[in-house]
């Protein structure tokens, strides 16, 4: 009887363990790097029921679980189907949500600290690559999409991390056609997306944070809202040295100086049309206004020109940086 009590009482602990690691995780995914994830993540922060816990600052597992799909494909293959005739526990959905608990649970271990325990934590990740296979993983979690004016990431993104401009372009608009492809096809779990703008969020902080809170269950009475209002931008490109770092402990404030959705005020009438060739029906699905394309063949001729003649202009430039500066310019995002 011991020995039975001590079995069930043992399940009752993982369960309970297993449920808590769901509950207490939120993916805040961006849609591209310079989008503002640290920004929303420092927001929600805020409140006392929060954390946005390191050393895993972003964890990247749903853009890289195509591995995981490529791992349980080749393990099914390998399940004899008499084992399971009615496919009750060896099938593909089950091995996914298994893997799905392992990875909540290593996010978990960040709690290093008692009173952490009970609280919301923040993985975040600032691309929405294989975005796809989030309720695969993660069937019962939040999910908070930031999404921005793509002309302002790639001039931050210029700025920051020498971006080449038609990769960037072409990488914005494919993560916002995947979101919103995302959202379409799992209209059954609206409760658990929420989609925000970063320009929504920067222009109008209470009524963004007022929909955070509400779409993640917490109290707005435990929130610190002082706190949140003087709370400055950490990593803009504002910061960027003469080396071409970003900093991440210099945090720039929301002063009228700082104007983080003008970022491509300075661009040439070229790029802004190359912009909305590239990425204008992308943006315009998603509610960004972009310029009007000319109806000239001369015009069409130029873009696809630009297009053929890109790899001569862009990886003489990815080589020079990568051996001055170490930096990829045209890795994935």
């Amino acid at each position: 009887m011991n020995f039975i009590f001590r079995v069930g009482r043992w399940k009752y602990i993982f369960w309970n363990k297993m449920m808590q690691d769901t509950q207490n995780v939120c993916f805040l995914l961006g849609v591209l790097p310079r989008t503002g994830t640290n920004y929303v993540a420092n927001l929600i922060e805020c409140h006392t029921k929060v954390i946005a816990e390191g050393p895993l600052w972003e964890d990247f597992f749903v853009s890289n679980s195509s591995h995981l799909t490529k791992f349980a494909d080749n393990s099914l293959r390998y399940w004899n189907s008499r084992w399971d005739p009615e496919g009750t526990l060896l099938n593909k959905k089950r091995l996914f949500n298994a893997l799905g608990r392992g990875l909540l649970s290593f996010i978990n271990e960040q709690k290093t600290k008692p009173e952490h325990q009970d609280k919301l934590i923040i993985a975040k990740t600032p691309t929405v690559r294989n975005l796809a296979n989030f309720f695969e993983l993660f069937p019962e979690n939040k999910l908070i999409i930031v999404v921005r004016d793509g002309r302002n990431i790639i001039a931050s993104g210029e700025k920051s991390f020498r971006w080449d401009f038609d990769k960037a372009s072409r990488d914005w608009a494919r993560g916002i056609n995947n979101i919103m492809n995302f959202i379409d096809s799992h209209s059954d779990k609206s409760d658990n997306i929420l989609l925000l703008k970063y320009e929504d969020v920067y222009n109008n902080t209470y009524h963004a944070l007022s929909e955070i809170l509400t779409f993640l269950s917490l109290d707005q009475t435990e929130f610190d809202w002082d706190a949140a209002n003087n709370l400055g931008i950490s990593g803009s490109s504002e910061t960027v040295d003469k080396y071409g770092e970003v900093s991440w402990q210099k945090k720039s404030k929301k002063t009228n100086d700082f104007k983080p959705l003008e970022r491509f005020g300075a661009w040439s009438t070229g790029k802004r049309l190359r912009f909305s060739w590239l990425a204008g029906n992308a943006a315009r699905r998603i509610g960004y206004d972009v310029d009007t394309l000319p109806s000239g063949l001369g015009f069409k001729a130029y873009q696809l020109m630009l297009t053929m003649t890109w790899p001569l202009r862009s990886v003489p430039r990815a080589i020079f940086y990568a051996l001055k500066e170490k930096r990829f310019i045209l890795k994935s995002h």
